[in-house]
């Protein structure tokens, strides 16, 4: 029972070698808010004619293909939900993680068959970090880390 006790604290003392770097916590910041208006200015996920989330497909570019997004989570199994910020309505959307050689993702956005938008990010991917720090909807620049605001803006659709 000795060589037990002995052999346990040793590998618990080598196992908090001060030498090696932390892994403790990892920052996965890859999450947008978007609200989406009409021309007049109207939540469209809000009210009478809202859009439904629960009909929207989102894909993740993986290599050269779209695939579609899902994972096991009940409580966000698509990669987006609904927030309420300041009593109106937003989507968030975790965009993907795959990047290509210039360290952008891209995640579209399918609202029916006639309707996709894509979604570019720069994400920045230091140790265990992954972090957005540039936003693309269409290809036009929504948001970017200097802008020093929350990672949230308007789509009008």
């Amino acid at each position: 029972m000795k060589n037990f006790y002995f052999i346990a604290i040793t590998l618990i003392l080598n196992s908090c070698n001060s030498d090696e770097p932390e892994n403790c916590c990892a920052v996965v910041d890859t999450d947008i808010t978007i609200k989406y208006i009409n021309e007049n200015g109207e939540n469209l996920l809000d009210g009478e004619n809202s859009i439904n989330f629960t009909d929207i497909k989102v894909f993740h570019k993986i290599g050269s293909e779209w695939k579609e997004y899902f994972k096991g989570n009940l409580d966000n199994p698509k990669g987006l939900t609904t927030v309420e910020i300041n009593g109106e309505k937003f989507l968030r959307i975790f965009v993907s993680t795959e990047v290509n050689q210039n360290q952008i993702s891209e995640t579209k956005l399918e609202f029916s068959d006639n309707d996709i938008d894509i979604i570019k990010t720069e994400l920045n991917l230091n140790a265990n970090n992954t972090i957005v720090t540039k936003v693309w909807y269409d290809d036009n620049l929504e948001w970017d880390t200097n802008d020093n605001t929350t990672r949230q803006f308007i789509i009008v659709k």
